[in-house]
């Protein structure tokens, strides 16, 4: 296996709750657009963490991190919708290899799970993610 000593870091459970950051961006929106009758498409951009200062976790940790943040919809899904996701803004070091993975770890009709995963060396000072859920209401 890769990561040999895991370490998770929860910013929120579900549903999500504004995050106190000291360097905040206002980057957590969310637009609802109904494509036909019965079907939705909820487009969203969130910043999933802003590790900025020297001590904070993904950017001085070693080994195996993990930051995860749930996502709520403005309005629930009938069922588990499909999504889409990429980043939209990323920040690391560049004396180091990049090193991370990206992705939803639980998918439902109130929201999803978004992780990103980095490990040995790697330094990330902030991410920021895009997506788009489409489903029935």
């Amino acid at each position: 296996m890769l990561l040999e000593h895991e370490h998770t870091a929860e910013l929120s459970e579900f549903p999500a709750r504004p995050l106190k950051l000291r360097n905040p961006v206002k980057l957590n929106t969310q637009t609802v657009i109904q494509l036909s009758a019965g079907t939705k498409l909820i487009t969203g951009e969130m910043e999933l963490f802003n590790h900025v200062d020297p001590n904070d976790y993904m950017w001085t940790g070693k080994g195996a991190r993990s930051v995860a943040k749930m996502v709520a919809f403005q309005s629930p899904f009938k069922s588990a919708p499909g999504i889409t996701f990429g980043l939209s803004s990323f920040d690391s070091s560049k004396a180091q290899n990049l090193r991370y993975r990206l992705g939803l770890e639980t998918i439902g009709e109130q929201g999803f799970k978004i992780a990103i995963h980095t490990w040995g060396d790697t330094k990330i000072a902030r991410c920021a993610v895009s997506w788009q859920a489409i489903g029935t209401e």
